[in-house]
Protein backbone atom coordinates (compact mmCIF):
# COMPACT_ATOMS: atom_id res chain seq x y z
CA UNK A 1 0.00 0.00 0.00
CA UNK A 2 1.13 3.57 -0.65
CA UNK A 3 -0.67 6.41 1.07
CA UNK A 4 0.18 10.08 0.55
CA UNK A 5 -1.20 12.88 2.70
CA UNK A 6 -2.36 15.88 0.69
CA UNK A 7 -0.77 19.12 1.88
CA UNK A 8 1.69 17.40 4.17
CA UNK A 9 5.22 16.12 3.78
CA UNK A 10 4.43 12.97 5.75
CA UNK A 11 3.39 9.78 4.04
CA UNK A 12 3.30 6.06 4.54
CA UNK A 13 5.12 3.93 1.97
CA UNK A 14 5.50 0.22 1.36
CA UNK A 15 7.45 -1.20 4.25
CA UNK A 16 9.13 -4.56 4.34
CA UNK A 17 8.06 -5.25 7.92
CA UNK A 18 4.34 -5.54 7.13
CA UNK A 19 1.09 -3.81 6.16
CA UNK A 20 -0.32 -0.52 7.40
CA UNK A 21 -1.71 -0.84 10.92
CA UNK A 22 -3.77 1.25 13.29
CA UNK A 23 -0.59 2.14 15.20
CA UNK A 24 1.13 3.47 12.05
CA UNK A 25 -1.88 5.58 11.11
CA UNK A 26 -2.16 6.97 14.64
CA UNK A 27 1.53 7.81 14.73
CA UNK A 28 1.17 9.70 11.45
CA UNK A 29 -1.80 11.75 12.70
CA UNK A 30 -0.11 12.59 16.00
CA UNK A 31 2.97 13.94 14.22
CA UNK A 32 0.82 16.75 12.78
CA UNK A 33 0.47 19.90 14.93
CA UNK A 34 -2.11 19.39 17.68
CA UNK A 35 -5.29 21.35 17.09
CA UNK A 36 -4.40 22.26 13.50
CA UNK A 37 -6.64 22.12 10.44
CA UNK A 38 -4.09 19.80 8.81
CA UNK A 39 -4.41 17.30 11.67
CA UNK A 40 -8.19 17.44 11.46
CA UNK A 41 -8.31 17.01 7.67
CA UNK A 42 -5.60 14.37 7.35
CA UNK A 43 -6.93 12.48 10.38
CA UNK A 44 -10.37 12.25 8.78
CA UNK A 45 -8.82 11.01 5.53
CA UNK A 46 -6.84 8.35 7.39
CA UNK A 47 -9.95 7.31 9.30
CA UNK A 48 -11.69 6.67 5.97
CA UNK A 49 -8.69 4.67 4.76
CA UNK A 50 -8.74 2.67 7.99
CA UNK A 51 -12.41 1.78 7.55
CA UNK A 52 -11.77 0.66 3.97
CA UNK A 53 -9.01 -1.65 5.26
CA UNK A 54 -11.07 -3.00 8.12
CA UNK A 55 -8.99 -1.13 10.72
CA UNK A 56 -10.83 0.45 13.70
CA UNK A 57 -11.15 4.21 13.21
CA UNK A 58 -12.33 5.40 16.65
CA UNK A 59 -8.84 6.25 17.94
CA UNK A 60 -7.98 8.07 14.70
CA UNK A 61 -11.12 10.19 14.89
CA UNK A 62 -10.37 11.02 18.52
CA UNK A 63 -6.77 11.98 17.67
CA UNK A 64 -7.82 14.47 14.99
CA UNK A 65 -10.47 16.23 17.07
CA UNK A 66 -9.86 19.57 18.74
CA UNK A 67 -9.85 22.02 15.84
CA UNK A 68 -12.88 24.18 15.27
CA UNK A 69 -15.04 27.03 16.51
CA UNK A 70 -16.52 25.06 19.39
CA UNK A 71 -13.10 24.30 20.85
CA UNK A 72 -11.77 27.88 20.71
CA UNK A 73 -11.45 29.12 24.29
CA UNK A 74 -10.37 32.56 25.50
CA UNK A 75 -7.50 31.10 27.52
CA UNK A 76 -6.05 29.55 24.33
CA UNK A 77 -5.51 33.00 22.79
CA UNK A 78 -2.25 34.67 23.86
CA UNK A 79 -1.99 38.31 24.84
CA UNK A 80 0.32 40.65 22.94
CA UNK A 81 2.94 40.62 25.76
CA UNK A 82 2.88 36.79 25.74
CA UNK A 83 3.37 36.77 21.96
CA UNK A 84 6.32 39.15 22.25
CA UNK A 85 7.90 37.09 25.04
CA UNK A 86 7.58 33.90 22.99
CA UNK A 87 9.20 35.61 19.99
CA UNK A 88 12.22 36.45 22.16
CA UNK A 89 12.54 32.84 23.31
CA UNK A 90 12.92 31.46 19.79
CA UNK A 91 16.59 30.86 19.05
CA UNK A 92 16.78 30.76 15.25
CA UNK A 93 16.07 33.92 13.22
CA UNK A 94 14.01 32.20 10.51
CA UNK A 95 11.60 30.79 13.11
CA UNK A 96 11.42 34.20 14.78
CA UNK A 97 10.44 35.54 11.36
CA UNK A 98 7.77 32.87 10.91
CA UNK A 99 6.38 33.52 14.39
CA UNK A 100 6.34 37.25 13.72
CA UNK A 101 4.53 36.87 10.39
CA UNK A 102 1.90 34.55 11.87
CA UNK A 103 1.38 36.96 14.76
CA UNK A 104 1.41 40.27 12.89
CA UNK A 105 -0.49 39.10 9.80
CA UNK A 106 -2.63 36.24 11.12
CA UNK A 107 -1.09 33.82 8.62
CA UNK A 108 -1.36 30.08 8.47
CA UNK A 109 2.22 28.81 8.86
CA UNK A 110 2.43 27.35 5.35
CA UNK A 111 1.49 30.75 3.87
CA UNK A 112 4.80 32.15 5.15
CA UNK A 113 6.53 30.22 2.37
CA UNK A 114 4.50 31.93 -0.36
CA UNK A 115 4.37 35.68 0.22
CA UNK A 116 5.65 38.92 -1.28
CA UNK A 117 6.24 42.27 0.42
CA UNK A 118 4.24 45.25 -0.87
CA UNK A 119 4.23 48.96 -0.02
CA UNK A 120 3.28 50.16 3.48
CA UNK A 121 4.11 46.74 4.96
CA UNK A 122 1.23 45.00 3.21
CA UNK A 123 1.97 41.50 1.93
CA UNK A 124 0.52 39.38 -0.85
CA UNK A 125 -0.07 35.67 -0.29
CA UNK A 126 0.58 33.50 -3.34
CA UNK A 127 -2.22 31.84 -5.26
CA UNK A 128 -0.80 28.37 -4.54
CA UNK A 129 -1.79 28.47 -0.85
CA UNK A 130 -4.89 27.01 0.78
CA UNK A 131 -7.28 29.87 0.02
CA UNK A 132 -5.55 31.47 -2.95
CA UNK A 133 -4.09 34.93 -3.41
CA UNK A 134 -4.97 37.75 -1.01
CA UNK A 135 -3.42 40.90 0.44
CA UNK A 136 -2.94 41.33 4.18
CA UNK A 137 -2.06 44.24 6.44
CA UNK A 138 -0.29 43.85 9.80
CA UNK A 139 -2.11 44.31 13.09
CA UNK A 140 -0.36 45.79 14.96
CA UNK A 141 1.88 47.36 12.36
CA UNK A 142 4.50 48.16 15.03
CA UNK A 143 5.58 44.50 15.12
CA UNK A 144 6.94 44.70 11.58
CA UNK A 145 9.55 47.25 12.68
CA UNK A 146 9.99 45.94 16.22
CA UNK A 147 10.95 42.48 14.97
CA UNK A 148 12.60 43.55 11.72
CA UNK A 149 10.35 41.26 9.71
CA UNK A 150 11.44 42.72 6.38
CA UNK A 151 15.08 41.97 7.16
CA UNK A 152 15.02 38.69 9.08
CA UNK A 153 16.08 35.46 7.37
CA UNK A 154 13.19 33.39 6.05
CA UNK A 155 12.91 29.60 6.43
CA UNK A 156 13.89 27.52 3.40
CA UNK A 157 11.09 24.96 3.74
CA UNK A 158 8.34 24.71 1.13
CA UNK A 159 4.69 25.37 1.88
CA UNK A 160 4.25 21.58 2.15
CA UNK A 161 6.88 21.13 4.86
CA UNK A 162 7.07 24.44 6.72
CA UNK A 163 4.18 23.88 9.16
CA UNK A 164 5.65 20.69 10.61
CA UNK A 165 9.18 22.13 10.82
CA UNK A 166 7.82 25.24 12.56
CA UNK A 167 5.86 23.15 15.07
CA UNK A 168 8.99 21.13 15.82
CA UNK A 169 10.98 24.33 16.38
CA UNK A 170 8.37 25.63 18.84
CA UNK A 171 8.57 22.36 20.75
CA UNK A 172 12.37 22.49 20.90
CA UNK A 173 12.29 26.07 22.20
CA UNK A 174 9.51 25.24 24.67
CA UNK A 175 6.95 27.59 23.19
CA UNK A 176 3.56 26.16 24.12
CA UNK A 177 1.39 28.56 22.12
CA UNK A 178 0.06 26.96 18.94
CA UNK A 179 0.53 28.80 15.63
CA UNK A 180 -3.23 28.91 15.04
CA UNK A 181 -3.63 30.73 18.36
CA UNK A 182 -1.63 33.57 16.79
CA UNK A 183 -4.15 33.64 13.95
CA UNK A 184 -7.04 33.82 16.41
CA UNK A 185 -5.31 36.61 18.32
CA UNK A 186 -4.94 38.53 15.06
CA UNK A 187 -8.67 38.16 14.38
CA UNK A 188 -9.61 39.51 17.80
CA UNK A 189 -7.12 42.35 17.43
CA UNK A 190 -8.87 43.39 14.21
CA UNK A 191 -12.21 43.26 16.00
CA UNK A 192 -10.94 45.41 18.87
CA UNK A 193 -9.77 48.02 16.35
CA UNK A 194 -13.17 48.24 14.70
CA UNK A 195 -12.42 46.27 11.53
CA UNK A 196 -15.68 44.87 10.12
CA UNK A 197 -16.23 41.11 10.03
CA UNK A 198 -16.39 40.99 6.22
CA UNK A 199 -13.08 42.83 5.83
CA UNK A 200 -11.45 40.72 8.55
CA UNK A 201 -12.60 37.57 6.78
CA UNK A 202 -11.02 38.76 3.51
CA UNK A 203 -7.75 39.62 5.26
CA UNK A 204 -7.64 36.16 6.86
CA UNK A 205 -8.56 34.26 3.72
CA UNK A 206 -11.79 32.59 4.72
CA UNK A 207 -15.49 33.21 4.18
CA UNK A 208 -17.61 35.62 6.18
CA UNK A 209 -19.69 32.68 7.41
CA UNK A 210 -16.61 30.88 8.75
CA UNK A 211 -15.34 34.08 10.36
CA UNK A 212 -18.66 34.80 12.06
CA UNK A 213 -19.03 31.22 13.25
CA UNK A 214 -15.53 31.02 14.67
CA UNK A 215 -15.57 34.40 16.41
CA UNK A 216 -19.30 34.70 17.07
CA UNK A 217 -19.05 35.08 20.85
CA UNK A 218 -16.50 37.89 20.56
CA UNK A 219 -18.41 39.64 17.75
CA UNK A 220 -21.62 39.54 19.79
CA UNK A 221 -19.84 40.79 22.92
CA UNK A 222 -18.35 43.67 20.90
CA UNK A 223 -21.77 44.58 19.49
CA UNK A 224 -23.34 44.55 22.95
CA UNK A 225 -20.56 46.68 24.40
CA UNK A 226 -20.89 49.27 21.62
CA UNK A 227 -24.68 49.30 21.90
CA UNK A 228 -24.48 49.88 25.64
CA UNK A 229 -21.99 52.73 25.45
CA UNK A 230 -23.65 55.86 26.79
CA UNK A 231 -26.54 53.90 28.28
CA UNK A 232 -27.26 53.77 32.00
CA UNK A 233 -29.14 50.94 33.68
Amino acid sequence: ISLGLVGSEMCIRDRPQGPVTEAILLRTVRRLPDGSAARRDQGNILAQVARSLGIPDAALLEACRGYGAASLRPRDIPSDPEIEAAWSSLRLPHWRWTWGMCAAYGLRPHECAELTWLDDDWIEIADATKTGSRRVTPCPSAWVQLWGLRELQRPTQSSQTLSKAFADALTRDRVSTKPYSLRHAYALRLLSRGVSADLAARLMGHSLAVHQQTYQRWIEADRIQKAMQGCSL
